[in-house]
């Protein structure tokens, strides 16, 4: 069995009270699953965060952000391919 090749990706979570407690959240999961990227944009409303790895940890990285910090509602993710 061959391994997934790595992907590249753009995810620009939506909702409300994101800011720079969601974006030190999804700084801490990047490191935590040891995808390359970084936090590119953050607001009170949107923050973008470029990954690259395997599609797998991507993907952990989009539904843990969706669903954490406590104190932040994600009600939108736009996921596109891109460097990171």
């Amino acid at each position: 069995m061959s391994t997934p090749r790595p992907v590249s990706v753009r995810l620009v979570f939506r909702g409300r009270d994101l800011g720079a407690g969601f974006a030190a959240f999804a700084a801490e999961r990047l490191a935590r699953y040891a995808l390359d990227g970084r936090v590119v944009a953050t607001g009170p409303s949107e923050v973008a965060v470029e990954a690259a790895g395997h599609p797998a940890l991507v993907d952990m990285l989009e539904v843990g952000c969706s669903i954490g910090p406590l104190d932040a509602v994600v009600l939108d993710v736009e996921r596109r391919d891109g460097p990171a």
